[in-house]
């Protein structure tokens, strides 16, 4: 996660962007620009068996990509915005040809990409994924 966020502000900071972590607080978490106009880069992490279910649908609906391993977490990609949103999926061997999130995102019109992983996951391999999921989204 340290990974994303500093180079998620890096991004942001060579975009011209504000970057908001959700770590920060979530108030004025929403889509759109800021009081000066200025497109945001936002990040947060969702745990599922910390966060209630309305405050992880609150956050993948106001997101545009969705990072998880292979899981029934991917399931909140139902919520990301049509058309829009990009799915990025973490699979280790044993999931290989379980389509269905894949499936899902492309009907949805959304962006899907399987990163395989085995037992340790190649970090800047999954953050050369997200960073160029977030620069087609700018």
């Amino acid at each position: 996660m340290d990974r994303f966020r500093s180079g998620l502000a890096e991004l942001s900071a060579d975009k011209g962007f504000v970057f908001e972590d959700g770590q920060d607080g979530l108030s004025n978490w929403h889509i759109g620009s800021n009081a000066n106009k200025s497109q945001i880069i936002r990040f947060h992490t969702i745990d599922p068996s910390v966060h209630a279910i309305e405050n992880q649908l609150y956050l993948v609906g106001h997101s545009t990509v969705l990072v998880s391993p292979h899981s029934g977490a991917l399931g909140l990609s139902l919520f990301l915005p049509p058309g829009y949103g990009h799915v990025i999926e973490l699979q280790v061997p044993a999931t290989v040809g379980w389509h269905h999130y894949d499936i899902m995102a492309t009907e949805m019109g959304m962006r899907y990409d399987m990163i395989p992983v085995q037992r340790t996951v190649d970090i800047e391999r999954v953050w050369g994924k997200v960073k160029e999921a977030v620069e087609q989204a700018l």
